[in-house]
């Protein structure tokens, strides 16, 4: 109080045109001290913000963005290839495993544990960090040990968000898990499940979010787990088979840019893996290689005419390179090598942007983006990856400035 008189006495003795403004500051600083000094007496933080500063707003992410996983799971990195900026996010001590964009591409669904990696949830946020929700409130009486969530993936048609949903059991003396196909309202909710058998995984959704592609296990003659596909629409109302193979199983279920097509990965034992495709609706599935290999990922090529997978031990290179695999073709004759370039090796993970201009890989545990128009490649060495894919943001995002 002091410092305010004596302010206001200086002015008036030299008749100080600016005694107005100094006094104001001179109260809004005895203000702050005051509110610094009650915090202190009390013996709890100062929760007075600063008078004079305001937080550095974050740059507005402008577009196409592509997010992934931090190393050991310590968050979530989104990277603006419009304006070159990356922000991270973390929303706890747990665990991260990014899901999806909501189709608007203004928030994530993700996956996140507590601190000792147990208890996986549900979570989605905006790409700012903020309005952290979480999204499953399963109270069931089902007499599991425990649950968790993994692979959310939000619908295209943006009103729900499917899920396998984790259950663990003590039976016979044994710990033992069921994998359910589930999902909640956008907004969150009670689990609804899509599948009985308790043994599903991989979903994916078709373009227009009508409906869905997933895996589901049985255990075989010799006791071995086996899989086939099958597809339900988006309201349950509609399931079949895709897939009746007598023994093997079927991975990496993906549908085609004009959703008439289902390819997978058909595994008759171990790592031998073959392309085939199935109809959509239903019917004759077709065998495009026959070649013993190894395929880690692949997505569709953007005009549909045929697959861009990343294989090991194909065409006398050891190495996992990029392929394309066109459809109709018989892959172990038609097969080109797609990427020639000394840093597209060890590569996994291909997915092309929504727009088809990009492929994002990874490459010896780094980002990579391989622009179609100019054949640029560039590494993104800042993007530290962990053992999962990368995600574009949907072709709906217009920049954060338009999300609400």
């Amino acid at each position: 109080m002091l410092l305010t008189m004596n302010i206001i006495a200086a002015c008036n003795r030299r008749r100080c045109f600016l005694q107005p403004v100094l006094a104001v500051l001179a109260l809004l600083l005895w203000a702050s001290l005051l509110a610094t000094a009650t915090a202190s007496a009390q013996n709890g933080p100062d929760q007075t913000p600063p008078l004079f500063f305001t937080p550095t707003p974050l740059p507005p992410l402008t577009g196409p963005l592509l997010a992934a996983n931090a190393p050991e799971g310590a968050g979530i990195a989104l990277y603006d290839l419009g304006s070159g900026q990356q922000r991270d996010l973390v929303f706890g001590p747990g665990q991260h495993w990014l899901g999806s964009f909501a189709p608007d591409g203004c928030r994530v669904a993700f996956v996140m544990s507590d601190a000792d990696g147990e208890n996986l949830r549900l979570y989605s946020a905006r790409l700012d960090g903020t309005d952290l929700r979480p999204l499953v409130d399963f109270t069931a009486e089902s007499g599991a040990l425990g649950w968790g969530v993994w692979s959310p993936l939000w619908s295209p048609a943006g009103d729900r968000i499917v899920f396998i949903l984790l259950r663990d059991y003590e039976r016979s003396g044994k710990r033992t898990r069921t994998t359910h196909l589930a999902w909640v309202p956008a907004e969150g909710g009670q689990p609804t499940l899509y599948s009985a058998s308790g043994a599903e995984g991989s979903p994916a959704w078709s373009a227009d979010g009508s409906w869905l592609v997933y895996t589901s296990y049985q255990e075989g003659p010799g006791g071995q787990r086996e899989n086939d596909l099958w597809v339900v629409s988006a309201d349950g109302a509609t399931k079949y088979p895709l897939t009746d193979f007598a023994s093997g199983s079927t991975l990496l279920p993906r549908w085609s840019p004009d959703g008439h097509v289902i390819s997978f990965i058909y595994a008759p034992s171990g790592n031998n893996h073959q392309f085939w495709t199935a109809p959509a609706s239903g019917g004759a599935v077709q065998q495009w290689s026959e070649t013993w290999t190894l395929v880690l990922d692949y997505d569709w090529l953007p005009d549909g005419s045929g697959l861009l997978a990343a294989i090991k031990d194909w065409q006398d290179h050891d190495d996992n390179l990029l392929w394309r695999v066109p459809l109709p073709g018989f892959a172990d004759r038609d097969a080109s090598l797609y990427l020639d370039h000394p840093e597209a090796t060890a590569v996994d993970y291909p997915r092309f942007s929504p727009d088809g201009r990009y492929l994002a890989f990874r490459t010896a545990y780094s980002a990579a983006i391989y622009d179609t128009v100019t054949g640029a490649l560039r590494l993104l060495e800042g993007l530290g990856l962990s053992n999962s894919p990368l995600v574009w943001s949907p072709a709906g995002f217009s920049g954060e400035y338009n999300c609400q």
